[in-house]
């Protein structure tokens, strides 16, 4: 397996009157890594991950079995902002990364998830058909 992973462009969000970008990366395919920083790059930025994939119901490859997969979303970002101002990060000094690990409590049930059911039929949150 490689190590590849893909790197998107930083997004802007507004969270309680404050400016800040985000922007994740999809590392093999099976983790989110989302990074948080304000206007200033030479501040202290927040780094955690997620992981893409969680098993809902039965095994692989067995019928009914079915999974969820996660989507950064600017709802997710503005979880991850919440959290880490409330977890010690000081967005306007500079210091070291701040890296808050695996956030995946953060993915409740309002995230945005894809659900996969029977092989590669896939369904959005609201049970609609996406592809």
């Amino acid at each position: 397996m490689s190590n590849s992973s893909r790197k998107y462009k930083p997004r802007r969000i507004v969270v309680e009157n404050q400016v800040y970008y985000w922007y994740y990366s999809v590392e093999d395919g099976f983790r989110i890594h989302l990074t948080v920083f304000t206007d200033s790059r030479t501040r202290q930025k927040v780094r955690c991950t997620f992981d893409i994939y969680k098993r809902i119901h039965g095994n692989p490859g067995e019928e009914g079995y079915v999974s969820r997969s996660l989507i950064a979303t600017p709802w997710l970002a503005r979880r991850v902002i919440e959290y880490a101002l409330n977890h010690g990060w000081k967005p306007f000094q500079r210091l070291p990364l701040l890296s808050l690990g695996a956030l995946d409590e953060l993915a409740t049930d309002e995230a945005v998830f894809l659900e996969h059911r029977d092989g590669n039929t896939i369904w959005g949150r609201d049970g609609t058909k996406v592809w």
